[in-house]
């Protein structure tokens, strides 16, 4: 088990961070669409790709965790 923290994982976990708050902005888009009475088709499709990279970054994050052992996040060197 690695004994610093991992860059890798901080990048993956902003990544998913990232991809989870454009789900929310695109729910809301929808949201307001649905208000307003307009065309929803974009925003569902938006919101249905807005997910699909939710999971897929979910998904790099966990198996990066998995296979490297990481035991905390670490912030990117690009962050400091």
């Amino acid at each position: 088990m690695p004994e610093e923290l991992c860059e890798e994982q901080s990048r993956l976990a902003l990544a998913a961070l990232a991809a989870t708050n454009r789900v929310h902005d695109a729910n809301n888009a929808l949201d307001r669409a649905k208000r307003q009475k307009q065309d929803t088709q974009p925003y569902a499709l938006a919101l249905y790709d807005a997910r699909e990279a939710e999971w897929l970054a979910t998904l790099a994050l966990e198996n990066h965790r998995k296979e490297h052992g990481c035991w905390g996040v670490g912030l990117p060197r690009s962050a400091s």
